[in-house]
């Protein structure tokens, strides 16, 4: 998700959807006011993506 990207975007007023494959990173992302959302459905419901791919390394 880039939960620090989808935070600043919630910050600004924005509704954000994102999906984590990291499930306590999901939940905090929905505790701050994100919507849990796969790729399909945000894109359905906004008007623009953003994917944020990070390494593990």
């Amino acid at each position: 998700m880039g939960f620090g990207i989808a935070n600043s975007a919630l910050v600004a007023g924005h509704e954000v959807y994102g999906f984590d494959i990291n499930a306590r990173i999901q939940e905090a992302f929905v505790a701050k006011g994100g919507q849990k959302s796969g790729i399909s459905i945000a894109g359905v419901k906004t008007d623009f993506v953003v994917l944020v791919v990070l390494s593990e390394e």
